[in-house]
């Protein structure tokens, strides 16, 4: 009986270790989906962008991993990017959903990529549900410095929305509001929204803290039986 209550306990705790780990990729645009385009000045309050992205099926989005050319793990708390998210007008972003400031959670080591030095951070956030068909336009940036946006050619529509701030610039001098200079290098972390009943989509939370109180409490009746 002893044997029995422990295996349970140690497969509860191993599920829940393996629950906390990051979400997986939901959206992929990263650098090996395409050829790499270029890399542009990314400054939340100047030149930034943003890409259109559509899911299939309603999802749950926690994080983002973010591709530059640039070494950007020296800067500091305060130096914060700037991610927003907008809805579609017709083919072009239009009214903000939601924006913030944030830091980068995981900043990974600079990896070859077509003569390029490339860094890739990741960045975690509260979970967001994106509804299924609907297209969204999703950017981050450098909040007041550059953040070094890398493209990639071929992966969607090799097409980029550019911003002055949060504003969509329609059209700017030199530079069309949709640029054909590839598609933003990032990937989307998260995870499928659960349907609730009546058809509504609930954010699938993590069983992890589930499983660590139970197994918690097997834990605590071995001890007991030992007793």
């Amino acid at each position: 009986m002893k044997k029995t209550l422990r295996t349970i306990v140690l497969v509860a705790v191993a599920s829940a270790a393996a629950s906390a780990q990051a979400d997986p990729v939901v959206w992929d645009q990263g650098p090996g989906t395409g050829t790499y385009n270029s890399g542009y000045v990314d400054i939340a309050t100047g030149q930034n962008y943003a890409d259109s992205v559509t899911f299939d099926a309603a999802t749950v989005v926690t994080g983002m991993n973010f591709y530059s050319g640039y070494d950007l793990t020296r800067r500091t708390a305060g130096d914060a990017f700037h991610l927003k998210v907008l809805a579609d007008d017709g083919g072009a972003p239009g009214a903000a959903l939601h924006t913030e400031d944030i830091g980068y959670a995981i900043a990974y080591p600079f990896e070859p990529q077509v003569n390029l030095g490339m860094q890739e951070l990741h960045f975690e956030f509260a979970p967001m549900t994106f509804s299924a068909g609907m297209t969204y336009w999703i950017g981050l940036s450098g909040n007041g410095f550059d953040a070094g946006q890398d493209t990639i050619d071929a992966p969607q529509d090799d097409a980029i929305a550019m911003f002055d701030g949060d504003a969509f610039v329609a059209l700017q001098t030199g530079f069309g509001g949709l640029g054909p200079i590839g598609d933003q290098m990032y990937q989307l972390t998260g995870h499928p929204a659960v349907p609730e009943l009546g058809g509504r989509a609930a954010i699938a939370e993590p069983a992890y803290p589930l499983l660590l109180g139970s197994g918690l409490a097997l834990l605590a009746l071995v001890a007991r039986r030992r007793r």
